[in-house]
């Protein structure tokens, strides 16, 4: 039981981390936002993954050295990174950040991605915010619906189903795996190329790295959850199996109990 709430507040903890990444990702930071960054906790961790190092170390250095407007700042920054404002290039080489445009031949948007990412939304019940006229293979987006399965996999652990948890855990490693570890280290590159201020670039080698720590753990829960789920099912038919047997016993023991004594042939002998 200890392990299983261990497991839960790890899907918690990457409900919130998710949403924050991709909130961070799909629109201009506010001040209070950008405020509460500043004073995250989490940017003085230590850890052994390197693109997270990284991704500190820059965030570290843009708020030393930031501008006395942030917030004016980083709105232009994302615009030249993320909307491509002001970037002029023949080779299409922009770091908009669709999954489509760092794995397709022609660096287009709507392209195969965007089809897959769609057909896994419907499939896992995930819809987008209408309001946000956005291809489906926007980084927020992916990283939302990771917040949003992190979510579902805590409902059916409460629910104490471990199979359905983890066969949702799988498809996340999948998810993260096929469809954001493939083409996010091209991602930071091209930021590095158009960005003028290093928040951005900070942020995805963090979110980068999050995601490679988290593809792990996602792998190891999955095998943990397993082997629960067989040995629960082991439990369950062994009980089962006992109480057939206790039922056959009980049974054959009324059936003594009521049985009508049994004649006995008596041979009269005459005298």
């Amino acid at each position: 039981m200890q392990e299983i709430n261990v497991i839960k507040e790890i899907m918690k903890d990457r409900e919130k981390n998710y949403r924050f990444f991709s909130h961070a990702l799909l629109y201009e930071l506010s001040e209070n936002a950008i405020l509460m960054l500043k004073s995250d906790s989490r940017l003085q961790e230590a850890s052994e993954n390197e693109n997270i190092k990284r991704g500190n170390q820059l965030l570290k250095r843009y708020f030393a050295f930031h501008a006395t407007d942030c917030r004016t700042e980083l709105a232009c920054d994302y615009a030249r990174i993320f909307l491509a404002a002001g970037v002029y290039t023949e080779t299409r080489e922009i770091a908009v950040p669709y999954e489509s445009v760092f794995t397709s031949t022609e660096r287009l948007m709507m392209q195969d991605a965007r089809d897959q990412v769609r057909d896994i939304f419907l499939r896992e019940g995930f819809r987008l915010n209408p309001s946000l006229h956005e291809p489906e293979d926007h980084i927020g987006f992916l990283l939302e619906f990771l917040a949003e399965s992190s979510k579902k996999t805590l409902h059916a652990l409460e629910s104490n189903d471990y199979h359905h948890a983890r066969a949702l855990i799988e498809r996340q490693a999948g998810f993260i795996e096929g469809h954001l570890l493939n083409w996010l280290p091209d991602l930071c590159e091209a930021v590095e190329r158009y960005a003028q201020t290093t928040f951005y670039l900070g942020m995805l080698y963090l979110l980068r790295g999050y995601l490679e720590e988290d593809l792990v753990l996602q792998n190891d829960i999955a095998d943990a959850l397993a082997m629960r789920h067989s040995l629960t099912h082991k439990t369950n038919k062994t009980n089962k199996m006992q109480g057939s047997t206790n039922s056959s016993s009980d049974q054959n023991r009324d059936n003594f109990l009521s049985a009508p004594p049994q004649s006995q042939n008596c041979t009269a002998v005459g005298v």
